[in-house]
Parts: structure tokens; sequence; C-alpha cells
């Protein structure tokens, strides 16, 4: 398995570090390099502060899923003292052949703000923001340890709470779960900014887990403005043009404004699609029941010395039965709904923090 060099660099600060030398660990570039994925991070400066084997916390069965490769950053304040943002990464080293799947802040809880952009066969999407409280005595993952002591030699103070911006995005082959953790205070980013800047970033995020991101492209920072966010944006450009119809007075600065709150609110909280069993079987009775009706009338009509009749008793046999298998269908998945195993389950690592009176 191939590492690439940011990793290497990463563990080499670590176990300098863990010697008791004084280096300091460098700071990463914005598109860190895990296995054949791209992880890019948020604009502005990160210190490489742990790298270890990360854990499944969820029963499930993956098969030899490998190593799960587990990423700490942190981003210092401007004086230097202490910590404004951490970052963690999760993702997988080697490819699996039965999908991953959502993250359970994925799924709606309470105090948790979410989105599930895409949810259908192996491909799943989503973004979350919830709070997350940081006792730095317990127990928790080994690349946590790590960037604790790493702050330490660095004199940087850590947090005791934050708010969390997620995002995940998995296919039948791999993972990423990327987590930044926010000082919560008066100079944290909304969560209205904190949902446009999750959007975007993960069809960003998206692109990374094939390999598909140009070069040093990086996350937007997180306190950029809604334009600088929604570069590119269907929502922008929609936007865009509410306020040409303004200028040409095709529409009124109240219509435009209702409209573009609308437009911004859709884009946030894009909503799940997924495969619905009943859909699937009626397009696949549709699609099938002309062809099949019309290649049976033909070959009775050709069979019974060109029998019209003969013919059309068949076509009405053909979509008789194809009816009949469509509604059989519809029961039994309402009766006994199957779900994709992949696309339905919920697959967790050992994360940092942990919830509100968790």
């Amino acid at each position: 398995m191939r590492i690439a060099p940011v990793l290497a660099l990463l563990l080499t600060g670590l176990a300098a570090g863990a010697a008791g030398a004084q280096t300091q660990p460098d700071q990463t570039p914005a598109l860190l390099e895990i296995g054949s994925k791209q992880v890019p991070l948020a604009e502005g400066p990160w210190i490489a502060a742990g790298d270890a084997a990360g854990r499944v916390e969820t029963d499930v069965a993956l098969g030899g899923f490998g190593v799960i490769r587990n990423l700490v950053l942190l981003r210092p304040a401007v004086n230097g003292r202490s910590v404004v943002a951490m970052a963690e990464v999760n993702s997988n080293q080697i490819g699996i052949e039965d999908g991953w799947g959502l993250a359970a802040d994925c799924e709606p809880a309470a105090g948790v703000e979410s989105a599930v952009l895409v949810r259908g066969g192996w491909d799943v999407a989503c973004w979350f923001i919830t709070a997350r409280q940081w006792d730095w005595t317990a127990e928790m993952p080994l690349a946590w340890h790590q960037a604790q002591a790493t702050a330490a030699r660095r004199g940087l103070a850590l947090p005791a709470r934050t708010v969390t911006v997620g995002l995940r995005v998995a296919n039948r082959q791999g993972v990423i779960d990327l987590r930044f953790h926010l000082v919560d205070g008066k100079d944290a980013p909304d969560r209205v900014a904190l949902a446009n800047w999750a959007v975007v970033s993960l069809r960003l995020l998206d692109a990374g887990l094939t390999h598909g991101l140009p070069a040093g492209r990086a996350l937007p920072a997180f306190d950029a403005g809604s334009a600088a966010l929604a570069r590119g944006g269907i929502a922008q450009e929609r936007i865009a043009r509410l306020k040409a119809l303004v200028a040409e007075g095709a529409l009124t600065e109240e219509e435009a404004r209702r409209q573009e709150a609308a437009i911004r609110e859709a884009a946030a909280h894009e909503g799940v699609w997924s495969f619905d069993p009943d859909t699937i079987d009626g397009f696949r009775w549709a699609s099938l029941q002309v062809g099949q009706a019309l290649t049976d009338a033909s070959l009775t009509f050709l069979w019974t010395a060109q029998s019209l009749q003969a013919a059309a008793v068949t076509a009405l046999q053909t979509g008789a039965r194809s009816a009949r298998s469509y509604l059989t269908s519809v029961v039994w998945n309402r009766v006994r709904p199957v779900t994709r195993a992949d696309s339905a389950r919920v697959v967790d690592f050992a994360y940092g923090g942990h919830k509100p009176g968790g």
C-alpha cells in the first residue's frame, strides 16, 4: 500500500516527539493523500499532530477492511497560545467489496443539524453540525493522545467545547470521514454559514474520494463569505439571476429576497434521495411490458398463420402477467421491506471528544 509523502512526514514528526526530541511537526499541505484518496483541508495553517490506526466502532460485517487511518490536525491561534480548530480524518487504507455507510451523526437527532445529499446503492454523501465536549483526562483514540502531547510541547491550550461540522463520503470501496472541531465562542461561524460551507465542501470531498481533485485544491475557509462558499454552485448562479431580474425591473426586491432565502435554505438542507423499491419495480414493469407484449404477439401472429385475434390475446396475457408480477412486488415490499445493507447501515469510527451529556 502506497503511503503518501505527507503521511510519512506525519509519522516522522510523531516518532521524534515520542522519543523526547524537540522537533515540532511541520505544517501540512492543503491536500492530504491517504491511500488512493485525497482529503482537502480548510484553508489556513494546520499542524500534523496525530497519526495512528483507527478502529471501527459499529458492529457491522465489513469483511477484511484492513487499517483505518486516523489523522488529527491542529490549527493554532494567531497568538500561538491556544488551538482554534482541530481536524479529524478517518479513512480506510485498502478497498473493500461490501460498501461502507453513513455516520450516525448524519441521521436526524436532537441538537444535530444534518442532511444526506446522496444515499443510494454504495454511494453516500452527508454532512452534519453538532456540539462536542472534550475531557482531555479521559480515554480517547491513540491519535488524539498524540495530538494532546503535540499541543503540550508547543504550549497550546486545547478547547473544552467545540462546534463540530462533519463530512462523510463513501462508495463501494472507500470512505472518508472528515470532522472539523471549531472552538465554540463568539468568533465561531454561525450554523447557517457552516451549513453553506458543508454543502460546498462535501462536493470537493466526494471528488477526493476518487482522486479527482486538482493539485493544491483546499476547502474554503470557514468564515468565507456566502458568495465565496457558493462559488461556481448552482445556488449562486440562481441568486445572481435573481439580482439581474431585479436590475431589469422584472422582479421586485422583496420577491427576490424571498426567493433567495428559499434557494439558500434548499442548498443548505438538500434532502435525502434514494431508490424506492416500488418505483424501481414500476420502471422495470413499464419498460419490459411493451417489449414483451410486442414480441409475444408477433410470435403468436406468425405461428398461428397471421391470426390477429390470437396475437391480441397473447399481448393481453403478457400484460396481465407483468402487472401481476409488479403488484406482487409492491405487496411484498410493503409486508416485508428489503433494503440494501450497505446503503441503510451506519458505520462509525472511534472519534475524539463526546456529545454533551454523553
